[in-house]
């Protein structure tokens, strides 16, 4: 896949670079397995404090500055926000669950589709970082 990789003021790609990934059913991982693990994570609860234990400051960033700084229209940031076996899994569970020609409302869209190769959809509407 070519993406771009430098771009001038104006919004013109300068340069390119190829770029290969891996993505849901090419990763070779079968993240299939349909298993409730809630029993597992709520097994304790009954020793959870009854009110949350961070303040508000535990939410805060390491850089407040305004994001348009770190995400510029310029240059946009192509970065993967989550690894090959949450892409697998993300696209197993979409291959299960979206049934072709579905209208779909992406709000967390990538750069990088994580739906299965050769899905028909309806409508796609989506939003995402940059």
């Amino acid at each position: 896949q070519s993406v771009a990789a430098e771009l001038a003021p104006n919004g013109d790609v300068v340069k390119t670079e190829t770029v290969r990934r891996l993505t849901g059913e090419q990763t070779g991982l079968d993240l299939s397995r349909r298993v409730d693990i809630s029993a597992d994570i709520f097994q304790d609860a009954a020793t959870w404090p009854a009110a949350a234990p961070w303040s508000p400051n535990d939410f805060r960033r390491m850089d407040e500055k305004d994001d348009e700084l770190f995400y510029p229209k310029e240059q946009p940031r192509l970065v993967y926000h989550i690894d090959e076996g949450a892409v697998a899994a993300l696209t197993n569970y979409y291959k299960r669950e979206i049934k072709p020609g579905s209208d779909v409302l992406d709000i967390c869209s990538s750069w990088v589709s994580h739906y299965p190769y050769g899905l028909k959809l309806g409508r796609v509407a989506g939003t995402g970082m940059n």
